[in-house]
């Protein structure tokens, strides 16, 4: 298999021309008033039968705007951002190396039915470098992959050590994707508030928290990924690139636990916003849990190109 790195430093040079270092200030303010915006959005999501989390910020300004900022919300494999970042960041301080290979014995391999990274490198045992498994748990959400790299930096607790120490000590990660697996409830103990995840975004997107190379690296796995394009992406215009992570628990036929989807959108004339839409505990179907974050983000989108 041809190294992960090799493709990211093609496409990375793509990413970089809608995702390059924001530069903050102060610009003069609009006749836009963000409080038609917040109605819109509460107007949209009180036809719904679902839990509804919205934050966004414009990286450039620095302006906000959230619904329902007061609940903290199920992440799902939202929670595979900050393992990402913690990866990162491990490795910019020469902790860990993306060239350095893990293996996944028989063991391991047993306990994940459903995993791209399984499909797609069959075997009894396989070995892989630190940076295709940040691939395959950012850019397919594969949990088997997730949970390796938990167990490469110490478990949960040390991602949850680290994003408190970050500056984020709202956000909780506390279960691996194999827990919860076996106790649903555990999801809800994931959580973060649609604010603070668009303030790590932030943070994220400013270098502040992993390096030029590591964020440029991660950026790559956000925007070329393989998980669902019917959320934030849905029903923006298709040359719009976004930098995401979606997560998503339970989904039946007509309940769904969360669905989620949080990241970076380029906008027109070269302004950025940090996006966050959690949904959780909705009766109605995950097609139209999928529609109602597309709805939700275009309405954002509208309102600030």
């Amino acid at each position: 298999m041809r190294s992960v790195f090799y493709y990211t430093i093609i496409a990375t040079l793509i990413v970089c021309n809608y995702f390059s270092q924001v530069t903050i200030h102060r610009v003069e303010k609009t006749s836009r008033n963000s409080a038609d915006l917040r109605k819109s959005l509460r107007d949209t999501i009180s036809a719904c039968k679902a839990t509804v989390g919205i934050s966004v910020i414009e990286l450039e300004t620095g302006d906000t705007l959230s619904v329902n900022n007061h609940i903290d919300f199920a992440m799902q494999s939202v929670y595979k951002f900050p393992l990402a970042l913690q990866i990162l960041q491990e490795v910019q301080e020469g902790r860990l190396s993306l060239n350095r290979q893990i293996l996944l014995d028989e063991e391991i391999l047993k306990r994940y039915s459903w995993s791209p990274l399984k499909k797609q490198n069959p075997g009894s045992t396989i070995k892989m470098s630190i940076d295709s498994l940040l691939m395959y748990m950012i850019s397919y959400s594969d949990n088997l992959a997730c949970d390796k790299l938990f167990q490469v930096v110490g478990g949960p607790g040390t991602t949850n050590d680290f994003i408190h120490k970050t500056g984020f000590p709202q956000i909780q990660i506390k279960y691996t994707e194999a827990e919860i697996g076996a106790d649903i409830k555990r999801a809800y103990l994931n959580t973060s508030r649609p604010s603070d995840m668009t303030a790590l975004l932030k943070a994220f997107y400013e270098r502040k928290i992993i390096n030029e190379a590591g964020t440029r690296h991660l950026l790559h796995y956000m925007t070329n990924d393989s998980t669902s394009h019917k959320r934030m992406r849905g029903k923006l215009p298709q040359d719009v690139a976004v930098a995401h992570k979606t997560g998503t628990a339970n989904i039946g036929d007509e309940f769904i636990n969360a669905c989620n989807d949080v990241g970076i959108i380029a906008m027109p004339g070269g302004k950025h916003l940090a996006v966050a839409v959690f949904v959780m505990n909705g009766t109605m179907t995950y097609a139209d849990a999928e529609r109602l974050i597309a709805t939700v983000t275009r309405q954002i989108y509208d309102f600030y190109k």
